[in-house]
């Protein structure tokens, strides 16, 4: 009973939608889902037309940006593997790090304010902005011979990153792929590969915990799903045929718009 009644509300809230709003939002949806499945941030775009075009406070906004993700990252996901793309060991050792971290971190993001966080991940940013110009060939090439994580650090590490992706998702791929390039040797493209199936995994109970606390809308969510499924799928087949250095770049035009946003307040 309590499925169809909220069946019948998103119903409702869509057919109170624009045909425009639902367009913008699936516009939004695909370049966000383009840039999310080429290296992070993409929920930069997201939240803010969940915001500006489905009128949602920033805290529902947040949650309901949880369903475009998952959606997303699911089309990512299934697009790597059926090239061969595939990093399954690597995601699995991580997965527990970050699947706890992001629930942490969901948690603390309906209870506290987010503005001291911004300013230092603005500045973390902008030193990964720096990593990746002062080592271009590690990022490209990868280790030549990926070192063994570390348990104790990697996995407080991703443990920490799961934390700032249940808080406020945008940029977290940022993060991954960084850590995933530092700490696990990868080159960009199969970072790229490890990063999508994680974000994935642990944005699964990031959901279930904004759904628990009523902060989803599935209206404005379902129309910005569809544009970001199909942009997480036209990433990837760039991502594939681009190569590391097409990753490299768009990462380091996000980290810089990113760091910009994020020190601005």
């Amino acid at each position: 009973m309590e499925i169809v009644s909220r069946l019948v509300s998103v119903v409702r809230y869509i057919r109170c939608m624009s045909l425009s709003a639902i367009a913008l939002l699936c516009i939004a949806g695909f370049f966000a889902g383009v840039v999310n499945a080429l290296a992070g941030g993409g929920s930069f775009l997201s939240l803010t037309a969940l915001v500006l075009v489905g009128g949602l406070p920033i805290e529902v906004a947040n949650g309901t940006n949880r369903v475009a993700i998952v959606t997303q990252g699911l089309a990512s996901a299934l697009t790597f593997q059926r090239a061969g793309a595939t990093e399954g060991r690597l995601v699995l050792r991580l997965a527990p790090a970050m699947v706890l971290g992001a629930v942490v971190g969901a948690r603390l993001s309906l209870d506290i304010p987010r503005d001291t966080l911004e300013t230092v991940v603005g500045v973390a940013m902008l030193c990964m902005m720096a990593l990746v110009l002062a080592r271009p060939k590690r990022f490209l090439e990868g280790a030549v011979r990926p070192p063994k994580l570390s348990p104790g650090r990697a996995d407080l590490v991703f443990f920490g990153i799961g934390v700032y992706g249940g808080f406020l998702q945008a940029g977290v791929g940022i993060f991954m792929l960084v850590g995933l390039v530092g700490l696990a040797g990868r080159d960009l493209v199969r970072a790229n590969v490890a990063k999508v199936v994680l974000a994935l995994v642990f944005s699964v109970p990031a959901l279930l915990v904004f759904l628990a606390e009523d902060a989803v809308q599935w209206g404005p969510g379902l129309a910005l799903a569809v544009g970001m499924a199909l942009g997480g799928v036209t990433g990837a087949k760039v991502a594939l045929r681009g190569g590391a250095r097409a990753v490299r770049w768009v990462l380091l035009v996000v980290l810089a718009l990113s760091s910009v946003r994020f020190l601005s307040g």
